[in-house]
């Protein structure tokens, strides 16, 4: 399913209720990005895409929760820009960054950063007409073009990289409320924008910082669609230790989907058995009926990988919520008081009666 913005909305295809959050961070979208080619013998060449340089490089006038501060403002620092850059995506990229004369780090500390450099997230502070912020932006086949690589995350503020960094690092991990530990990597736009967008209180503790001026705007861009969100006004920082909650584990169920359904439209598009589209708009569609099939299945209690791929070659092949149409397989899905097993193989009989 698509929004009206042209986004895919996974809330929405997984057919729950939305209910509106004040945490809710704002969000704007930027259609048609284009990423910057070569520019070879162009004399002043362009360091972001046209659409991008305002909301990367540009300073804002004093919002209103600035101004309700009562404080001179024109004091604040400059607004400065960073990424956070995955190095597990970029080869020899800490070696880049050194070379790049800018300001950077390792979002790691210690060991961690000594042993896992190579493939670990890196912030450096970005700076407009440096040629290192001109290839972030750049596609092509070029070793150091990096766009295609989707290579991280974007973001403005008034701190400095320090401030920022020890900000970032409270969420490379975290704890549910049975003392189980997870692993976040935000610096995956993908990743960012599945959280920014379905896990709202969490988006608030990344977004909003004890002082107004101290707030993070997040900016993801990946294939020609830029999403740039900015904390929720009038609703204080929570400095509350981080949890991991039910919102926090359906959005890391959506990814798991998300990615189970490309694995399955990748086997389907090699299989001599099945008649796939080329279409890039239907296997948009394809893929999201599918996850949005994966999310029902879940909520019926089926949630085996091979009962899961299984339901999704039934989705595009019968039609959207199949299961809706015969009461049978509708009482099957919403019984409660036998093993998902038995529940799926009488799903499956009840199939080949209504199709053989």
């Amino acid at each position: 399913m698509r929004t009206d913005t042209g986004h895919y909305d996974w809330l929405q295809a997984s057919k729950r209720e939305i209910t509106a959050d004040e945490h809710a961070p704002r969000i704007e979208v930027i259609a048609g990005v284009e990423p910057l080619d070569g520019q070879f013998g162009v004399l002043a060449p362009k360091s972001v895409p046209d659409k991008l340089h305002t909301p990367l490089f540009g300073q804002p006038e004093p919002n209103p929760a600035e101004i309700a501060l009562g404080v001179d403002i024109s004091a604040a620092p400059s607004l400065g820009t960073f990424a956070v850059l995955d190095a597990a995506r970029l080869p020899n990229l800490p070696e880049i960054l050194s070379a790049s004369g800018l300001e950077y780090a390792c979002l790691f500390k210690g060991g961690a950063a000594d042993e896992l450099q190579d493939v670990a997230p890196w912030i450096v502070r970005l700076e407009d007409e440096s040629r290192f912020t001109r290839n972030i932006f750049t596609q092509g086949d070029a070793p150091w073009a990096m766009w295609g690589q989707a290579p991280g995350i974007y973001l403005r503020s008034r701190d400095g990289l320090d401030d920022v960094r020890n900000h970032l690092r409270k969420f490379i991990r975290a704890r549910d409320d049975e003392g189980t530990w997870f692993y976040l990597r935000l610096y995956d736009p993908r990743i960012m924008r599945a959280f920014l967008q379905g896990a709202p209180r969490f988006a608030h503790r990344l977004l909003a910082r004890p002082f107004p001026w101290s707030n993070l705007t997040i900016l993801t861009c990946f294939e020609d669609s830029a999403q740039i969100a900015s904390p929720a006004e009038n609703v204080p920082a929570d400095m509350r230790p981080i949890r991991i909650g039910s919102e926090e584990k359906a959005v890391f169920r959506h990814l798991t989907f998300e990615a189970r359904a490309a694995a399955l439209m990748a086997r389907l598009g090699k299989s001599n058995a099945t008649s796939m589209s080329t279409d890039p708009n239907v296997r948009l569609a394809q893929k999201s009926a599918i996850i949005s099939a994966f999310h029902r299945m879940y909520d019926y209690g089926f949630q085996q990988p091979l009962q899961q791929d299984r339901w999704g070659l039934w989705e595009l092949f019968y039609g959207a919520g199949f299961e809706m149409n015969d009461p049978i397989l509708k009482r099957i899905c919403d019984t409660s008081d036998a093993p998902s097993g038995v529940r799926f193989a009488a799903f499956q009989r009840r199939l080949e009666e209504i199709y053989s």
